[in-house]
């Protein structure tokens, strides 16, 4: 992949990481009915993953504020998903062999793993797809 290529998508799925971060924040401000800056001061403090358990358990017990627990609970896996390709995208170590292949360090191992543009482009299309569903949910209340 271009050099020029790859820090664009890279600066898309930061722009993407952020706004999955702020559709979180709206959503858990909904559901346990504090302010949006206070939800972000948590989100913030606890990181998404965290979040997303918090979400779950609320929505396992129907306690969502204005938000269906039903439309909360099958948004996670999707933005579970998203938040997992922004991690492998953004935090992991890219490396450029001599060949031109580009390859990251795969989670929890010093093993290369293959990565390409299309790999990279399928990690946005799933950020995209959950920031987008974060945001129907929000309307739909």
């Amino acid at each position: 992949m271009e050099h020029e290529t790859r820090l664009q998508l890279l600066g898309y799925t930061t722009a993407l990481g952020h706004q999955l971060e702020l559709v979180t924040a709206q959503i858990l401000a909904r559901a346990i009915q504090v302010t949006e800056s206070t939800a972000r001061l948590i989100t913030g403090s606890m990181g998404l993953a965290s979040t997303f358990g918090v979400l779950q358990t609320l929505g396992a017990r129907t306690e969502c504020g204005s938000l269906d627990p039903a439309r909360v609970g099958a948004w996670l896996p999707l933005a579970r998903s998203a938040n997992e390709s922004r991690n492998r995208v953004i935090h992991s170590p890219w490396v450029e062999g001599e060949d031109g292949t580009e390859s990251v360090l795969a989670k929890g191992s010093m093993k290369l793993e293959g990565r390409t543009e299309g790999d990279l482009r399928r990690d946005i299309e799933l950020m995209k797809r959950a920031v987008r569903g974060g945001y129907d949910l929000l309307r739909q209340e």
